[in-house]
């Protein structure tokens, strides 16, 4: 089972919070341009700014008040305790979930029409912990969170 070391790095939050901006602000961009080319309808002259100031704000904003300070206490709790590497995500995402869901439950449904409250949990829900995984992911990398198997050789 692959276990957290515990060690808290300032640098390796920085560059974990930095990949995890990249593909965040990367793929609603990239979404958005591939649609609009596919329809051939950029929507307007202002989306084309408007969406990823929108993206970058969302990554920027989800990294410094959602994924630090998570990590940050997932590695305090890893040096109290032996926990596996992939613990962490099971809880952002229900948390992410249920923050989305409420958020979307509370709100004058203005900037919801269309689209209901579970359909903006699942989507900004499901988005959220994608971005955690990346955070996650390039924070413990140099724990080895990918194992792969040796199989020994038959051949001989």
């Amino acid at each position: 089972m692959l276990k957290t070391n515990g060690n808290f790095s300032f640098l390796r939050h920085v560059v974990a919070a930095l990949i995890a901006m990249a593909v965040l602000t990367a793929v609603p961009v990239l979404l958005y341009f591939g649609v609009a080319i596919m329809d051939d309808d950029p929507g307007g002259p202002m989306m084309i700014i408007f969406v990823p100031m929108l993206s970058v704000f969302f990554a920027v904003t989800m990294t410094l008040l959602g994924y630090f300070p998570y990590a940050s206490f997932c590695q305090y709790w890893a040096r109290r305790k032996s926990i596996s590497a992939w613990l962490p995500m099971l809880p952002f995402a229900l948390l992410s979930f249920l923050f989305f869901g409420l958020w979307g439950a509370s709100s004058d449904r203005g900037f919801l029409t269309g689209l209901g409250t579970l359909q903006f949990a699942g989507v900004f829900g499901a988005f959220s912990t994608f971005g955690f995984a990346v955070y996650w992911l390039a924070l413990v990398f140099k724990t080895k969170p990918f194992l792969v198997p040796v199989i020994p050789s038959t051949v001989e």
